[in-house]
């Protein structure tokens, strides 16, 4: 009896000790994980906005997202908390057609607050350098924020 409980000791300890390494790895993917600069103020203006006031906006955002309906659209705006990547996508694009200046009188009537618009110039500047570094040749970043 004592020899089995004594096998079912080292049975059980050789088991976790293989596979606490497997967690500890899985749990040091999950923490390295991309986080956006988006908060859920701005996703949920930015869905508001392009559900109940229908506009070109909407045409912007289906297109930096490669949404191709409109029954596609409101499923991604309804659950936008989930789809930051999204947003994040919709405002490059949009600072990229109107501009830095420009850009801040569309999301001034979207609803952002001026702190907001400095995180949408921050989303920018990083996609900026990312696209630099990527040595992607789709459209300059002529409004560059220094």
């Amino acid at each position: 009896m004592k020899r089995l409980s004594k096998k079912l000791l080292v049975i059980a300890m050789s088991t976790f000790l293989l596979t606490s390494p497997t967690v500890i790895v899985a749990q040091n993917k999950v923490n390295k994980a991309k986080t956006s600069l988006v908060t859920k103020s701005m996703a949920e203006k930015i869905a508001y906005s392009l559900k109940y006031f229908p506009s070109d906006l909407l045409v912007y955002f289906n297109d930096a997202n490669g949404i191709k309906s409109l029954r596609e659209s409101d499923k991604v705006l309804a659950n936008i908390t989930q789809h930051y990547d999204c947003v994040e996508r919709f405002i490059t694009r949009i600072i990229e057609i109107y501009g830095i200046e420009s850009g801040w009188i569309i999301f001034d009537n979207i609803g952002y607050t001026p702190n907001e618009y400095d995180i949408a110039e921050r989303i920018y500047k990083d996609y900026c350098k990312k696209r630099k570094s990527e040595d992607v040749k789709k459209q300059s970043c002529k409004d560059e924020i220094k």
